[in-house]
């Protein structure tokens, strides 16, 4: 449920109020004041709650037990805009997270970190549920300091890069490399990057992996046999690290399937199937956006 206001509060500003409900339960305040029309700079405000389950699972992928997470925070950003062409933004955050058990065995914990990060983010994606042309790059970098209100000292950099290039009318390539690193080893456990699932890897259960480091190539053959439809067949290879570099081939997975969708008037559908490397099947099944709308406004 979003309760979203334009030139409310100030003129050139949009103000969304977000409600999530399910398995993660959210409340999102953003609030954007551009100076100008087709560039210019602007500031953000975006406070947020969020709580929500993920599970752990065994060498067969079976889930074994979950765990529940309650994070809150904000970050205030200061950015440049030039309509169709790049948004970058310089931005402060502070958050705290706690996990605490759900089913599972293991002590309350949490983990409290706040720095200041640049993020960047260029699109010209002809549709953006199921586009067939075009490209998307988001880039961002974070630092926090243990001396300033921070558990640890934590560098975070995250990019995907999405590229579409058609080849008929209704056929395209597509190609996304996704990369997240904390650089260092962490000695704890919060705030990994966790991976698996339709949008993710296809071959893992959804956020299945978490790592403090991991980088996924992808490429699917896209097809839109009817309007508002589309047919993926997808081949992706997953690199998982403790630090930031690859040697041990036993945290390289590779998977493989197939995704159906159709756009609706209420939101997308999707089902997918997928093999791993060990011919294992996984089945997915996604009904609306499932990705987060407020991706950039995060920290």
């Amino acid at each position: 449920i979003t309760l979203d206001m334009n030139n409310v509060l100030q003129k050139n500003s949009k103000c969304l109020l977000n409600a999530q409900v399910g398995d993660s339960q959210e409340l999102n305040l953003d609030y954007v004041k551009n100076f100008g029309k087709h560039w210019g700079v602007y500031y953000r405000l975006f406070p947020y709650i969020k709580e929500f389950r993920f599970y752990s699972y065994n060498d067969d992928h079976e889930k074994t037990n979950s765990v529940r997470s309650l994070e809150y925070g904000g970050t205030f950003g200061i950015g440049i805009f030039t309509r169709k062409a790049l948004i970058a933004e310089l931005y402060g955050f502070t958050f705290h997270s706690g996990l605490y058990k759900d089913i599972a065995e293991f002590d309350d914990s949490d983990y409290r970190s706040t720095g200041v990060g640049l993020k960047l983010y260029h699109e010209n994606l002809d549709d953006f549920v199921f586009p067939m042309q075009g490209t998307s790059l988001y880039m961002k970098y974070s630092v926090s300091n243990e001396e300033f209100y921070s558990d640890e000292d934590i560098r975070t950099f995250f990019t995907r890069l999405q590229m579409l290039l058609p080849f008929a009318q209704n056929f395209s390539i597509k190609y996304q490399f996704e990369y997240g690193s904390h650089f260092e080893k962490l000695e704890n456990d919060f705030d990994p990057f966790y991976i698996g699932g339709i949008d993710s890897f296809l071959g893992l259960n959804a956020k299945e992996k978490s790592a403090p480091t991991y980088k996924i190539n992808t490429i699917a053959f896209r097809f839109e046999p009817y309007r508002n439809s589309f047919f993926d067949l997808q081949l992706n290879i997953l690199n998982l690290g403790d630090v930031d570099y690859w040697q041990p081939e036993k945290f390289t997975y590779k998977g493989g399937g197939v995704v159906l969708g159709y756009k609706t008037y209420l939101g997308p559908i999707r089902i997918g199937a997928a093999l791993d490397e060990d011919k294992r099947s996984y089945y997915y099944l996604s009904i609306g956006y499932e990705f987060d709308p407020f991706e950039f406004s995060r920290r």
